[in-house]
Formats: structure tokens, C-alpha cells, sequence
């Protein structure tokens, strides 16, 4: 029986760890290039003016679209590497070369992504389509207007799906240079709980960077319009990265700190998936920062 069997043997067995890889990058593929195949297209580039505020704002919103998808498929697939830890670990204890199981994981990863590639291609220049026909009633200038794949963003969404394969395989090898077999084994049920001391000044500071730069980041462009009649451009964007980290600060506080408070009954009642949450605590925090990031994505696209 060859690797390639086995392969084929867990993948019938256990498919809903499969399902999560392929649904999570399908997903993120789909995304990007739909957005790369409507900002691409003939007519949204003629009616965004070259250097104006409006192209602008439309490459912030691609870019943070971007890093969350990124992220969100770095994620996906430490998730689907964790649980090929048990496998890997009785096949490497059993004798198998690191370097032998290496080359067919990788086969395995690059079909699996290539499937994902074409899948969510072909889906996201349906969905673009599909915009397209939403966006053209909107829009004077569009007369004679037709729909055209572009090979531009079809490049661009290559780029992404590369850049997903060298993250994938930099993760694999650092995940296979572990030289401990059991604790490649017990990876699967390994968990991470949050290892800082929280106290109220954390979740202060949280909200103080949150406040603090959502307000910088809307509000210091139209002030400095108004005050100096002069534009910042894109500038103030950078004041997202500290509303980040208070986001962060924030769902950290919420789940490391819960207190009896006014209902000790409530709180006693609860005590078992409080303490899950400590326990499970980075992963979480990390689940949900990523979950945010695009929830202020999909937000700051629909309303812009």
C-alpha cells in the first residue's frame, strides 16, 4: 500500500477536516478574485478616476480584504496540519523518512489548493458577473457597456494562490522539523491557553486604542479638509493598526476575566465553559480577531 493510498483512505474517512481546507481557501480565493475581476474590469477603471480619493479608498478596502483572507487561510490551514499530527507522528514513529512523507504531504496539499484555485476562480468571476449586473444601472456612463474577464485580475489571483502554497508549505516544514514524535502525536489535542496577566488597565487601554483610532482614522482627513484645506490622502489609514490592537486587547479581557458580579449564581452556573475559554484562550482570540477584521472589511466595503 502505497502513501498515496493512505491518502485516499483518511481523506474517506475523516472528510470534514478536508471540507474546512477546501471550504476556507475556496472561500478566500473567491473572494479575491471577484473583487480583482470587478476592480480590474474596463468599466470600473474608467469611471475611478486615476490619483483621486476614490480609487484611493477602493485599494485600502482590496488591501485589508487581502491581509483577512490571508490570514484567514494561514489560519484554515494550521487548523488542517493539527489534525495530520496524529498521522504523521505514527507514520514517522513507524519508521517513515520525514523527508518521504514531506514530498507526499506536499503532493496532497498541492492538489487539495489547485482544487480550491480552480473552484473558487471559476466562482468568483460568476460573482463578478454577477455584480457587474447590479452595479451597471448605477451608472450613466455605461452605455455599450459588456462584461469581460480580465486577464489582469486573473494574474493577480495566481499571485494569491501562490502566496497561500508558500505560506502552506513553510508551515509544513516547520510543522515536520519537530523532532519530538509524541509531541507531534498529542498536537491534535494540544491546547493554548492564554499565558498574561489581564487586569482592568488591559481592557482600559483596549478601549482607548479603540476609540482613539477609529476616530483618528475617519475623522483626521476631514478636520485637516476643514481647518487647513489640505487632504492627508490615505495617510490616517494607518490609525486602523492601533484600533486593531485594542479590538485585540479587548477580546482578550473578555475571555481570560469573568467575575461574579452582581449574579454569583449565573457566574457559578457557567464556571465550566468559562474556565474552557482560559484554557482554549489564544486560539479563540485569534478565531475571533480574524472574524472581525472581516467583519470591518465587509462593513467598510458595503458602506463605502
Amino acid at each position: 500500500m502505497t502513501l498515496h493510498t493512505i491518502f485516499q483512505h483518511l481523506r474517506k474517512n475523516n472528510p470534514g477536516e478536508y471540507r474546512l481546507f477546501l471550504g476556507c481557501n475556496t472561500f478566500a480565493i473567491l473572494l479575491i478574485s471577484s473583487f480583482l475581476a470587478v476592480l480590474t474590469s474596463p468599466l470600473v477603471q474608467s469611471i475611478l478616476p486615476e490619483g483621486g480619493d476614490s480609487r484611493k479608498q477602493v485599494y485600502i478596502i482590496f488591501a485589508a480584504a487581502l491581509l483577512g483572507c490571508f490570514l484567514f487561510t494561514i489560519y484554515s490551514s494550521s487548523l488542517f496540519l493539527r489534525y495530520k499530527s496524529r498521522e504523521t507522528g505514527i507514520l514517522t514513529a513507524m519508521g517513515l523518512p520525514r523527508k518521504t512523507y514531506m514530498r507526499s504531504l506536499s503532493r496532497e496539499l498541492l492538489s487539495l489548493l489547485a482544487l480550491c484555485a480552480v473552484c473558487g476562480t471559476a466562482a468568483g468571476q460568476l460573482l463578478s458577473f454577477i455584480v457587474w449586473l447590479c452595479f451597471l444601472p448605477l451608472v450613466k456612463q455605461s452605455t455599450g457597456a459588456a462584461f469581460s474577464i480580465s486577464a489582469r485580475g486573473l494574474l493577480y489571483t495566481l499571485l494569491f494562490v501562490i502566496l497561500i502554497a508558500v505560506s502552506l508549505f513553510i508551515q509544513a516544514n516547520l510543522f515536520m522539523k519537530r523532532s519530538n514524535v509524541i509531541e507531534i502525536i498529542q498536537e491534535q489535542h494540544r491546547s493554548e491557553p492564554l499565558k498574561k496577566t489581564v487586569t482592568p488597565g488591559y481592557l482600559l487601554s483596549g478601549c482607548i486604542l479603540l476609540v482613539s483610532g477609529l476616530f483618528l482614522a475617519l475623522c483626521l482627513s476631514p478636520l485637516s479638509l476643514r481647518l487647513f484645506h489640505r487632504s492627508l490622502g490615505s495617510l490616517p489609514s494607518v490609525f486602523f493598526l492601533p484600533a486593531f490592537l485594542g479590538i485585540y486587547r479587548i477580546l482578550v479581557y473578555s475571555i481570560s476575566c469573568h467575575k461574579k458580579g452582581a449574579r454569583p449564581q449565573h457566574y457559578y452556573n457557567h464556571i465550566i465553559s468559562y474556565n474552557m475559554m482560559k484554557f482554549l484562550g489564544a486560539q479563540m482570540v485569534r478565531s475571533m480577531c480574524i472574524i472581525t477584521l472581516l467583519l470591518f472589511c465587509g462593513l467598510f466595503g458595503a458602506f463605502y
